[in-house]
């Protein structure tokens, strides 16, 4: 993936005038989509020193494709073919703090000749983050995610070569480099039942004169009656450190090496406005920490394991314009995780409403006092929406957070 930033909106405006041009007359297809956002507003924070401000705020842009958290922006995907050759560029003018910039970004570039594609062809792996709800989420970055590759696809197998964009031969960082890899999917489906089954192995091209490499595997399966669905999914990460899994334990980060994690979900659809699901996984793995035992103080583990349990409780229930919802999470470390949140949401043609409620670290000797939101909207008939909401919580128990108390008037518009 290659990325220019660029600062005059001119430049932006003649660089899309000249690829449409350019596109026109080598009779290759084009397709382009804008998205926008701007969100303003004043804040008024209570929490001791009584500050003010307007300004332009984080913005909840729901399916808009610029990132939440940024200020405003406005952004054009353009999509390019040209027989087999196929293409994204992505121009996003974007205000975060203290960066006003133009980047124009080239993604996807994939050229396709039947079952062959290559180019940025992306991964064949799917049972890294196979199973998610709120709170709860396998790891996706246990498996390898290649810059490059050259896949054939047909009858439900997918095999590909793979590698990243990096020509290192540095011996010092050859272990980081994956020059070589292999990977293959398999999906079969009939009636209720999908399943994939899937490895990848990769190494460093014996970069530095040794060879050091690293195998992923995963087995994944969903059976879906229509009220009642059930996912299942189990995967391992293994060998020298191609792949390392970074995990957080007790505020320290650990490397895990000889990864596993295996998941369960189950979804019910009780009426068309009534759902729950439960979710669980479990992970295990060796801890490397360059031999420093950076766990000695967790009663939960020790230096060579790491074995957390998350179990994840949730529903939804809509009566007319008011819904309700909430979830329960829990985890098997003695001190901290466990999370219960509850909402309620009114919607009624132009006008909006919520309350909610957090609270963490539910089975720690000290838990987190509650935080609250609540909130009101109204949508103009053009889109604009007019927004104030207040959220309040003490004090975290565990973290250095003071108390918020705070509300913030705001108009935005995303499109």
């Amino acid at each position: 993936m290659k990325a220019i930033k660029i600062a005059s909106g001119f430049a932006v405006t003649a660089l899309a005038a000249a690829i449409t041009g350019q596109a026109a007359a080598a009779d290759t297809e084009t397709s382009y989509t804008f998205y926008g956002t701007m969100s303003a507003g004043a804040v008024f924070d209570f929490k001791g020193d009584d500050t003010r401000d307007v300004d332009t705020l984080e913005s909840d842009n729901g399916d808009n494709d610029i990132d939440e958290g940024d200020f405003y922006g406005l952004m054009m995907d353009l999509d390019v073919v040209h027989g087999p050759f196929s293409a994204n560029i992505s121009i996003d003018g974007i205000k975060t703090a203290g960066d006003q910039t133009a980047e124009v970004t080239v993604n996807d570039i994939i050229v396709t000749d039947g079952p062959i594609s290559f180019g940025q062809v992306g991964e064949v792996t799917v049972t890294d983050e196979y199973i998610g709800v709120e709170e709860l989420d396998m790891d996706d970055g246990n498996d390898f995610e290649p810059d490059v590759g050259i896949r054939y696809s047909a009858n439900g197998l997918s095999i590909q070569l793979e590698g990243a964009d990096d020509d290192s031969t540095d011996a010092e960082t050859a272990d980081d480099v994956i020059d070589f890899g292999v990977g293959v999917n398999y999906h079969y489906e009939m009636d209720a039942l999908k399943l994939d089954v899937e490895g990848q192995y990769l190494d460093n091209g014996n970069q530095g004169g040794e060879t050091t490499s690293s195998t992923f595997v995963g087995l994944a399966a969903t059976y879906d009656l229509g009220k009642v669905a059930i996912k299942a999914a189990i995967n391992n990460t293994a060998g020298d450190g191609e792949i390392a899994v970074t995990k957080t334990i007790d505020d320290v980060d650990v490397t895990l090496f000889d990864f596993t994690e295996v998941a369960v979900q189950v979804d019910v659809n009780i009426t068309d406005t009534i759902s729950a699901y439960v979710a669980a996984l479990s992970s295990t793995g060796t801890v490397k920490a360059d031999g420093v035992n950076v766990l000695e103080d967790i009663d939960t583990a020790d230096i060579d394991g790491y074995n957390p349990v998350e179990v994840e409780v949730g529903a939804s229930a809509g009566f007319g314009s008011i819904t309700v919802s909430g979830y329960y999470y829990m985890d098997n470390w003695d001190d901290s995780g466990d999370i219960l949140y509850g909402k309620l949401a009114y919607a009624q043609d132009a006008y909006a409403a919520y309350a909610d409620v957090e609270v963490d670290d539910l089975d720690a000797e000290e838990i987190d006092s509650p935080a609250i939101g609540l909130g009101v909207s109204y949508t103009s008939e053009v889109g604009v929406v007019y927004a104030a909401d207040y959220d309040y919580q003490s004090k975290k128990e565990k973290a250095d957070v003071s108390t918020t108390n705070k509300i913030e008037l705001s108009a935005s518009y995303s499109f």
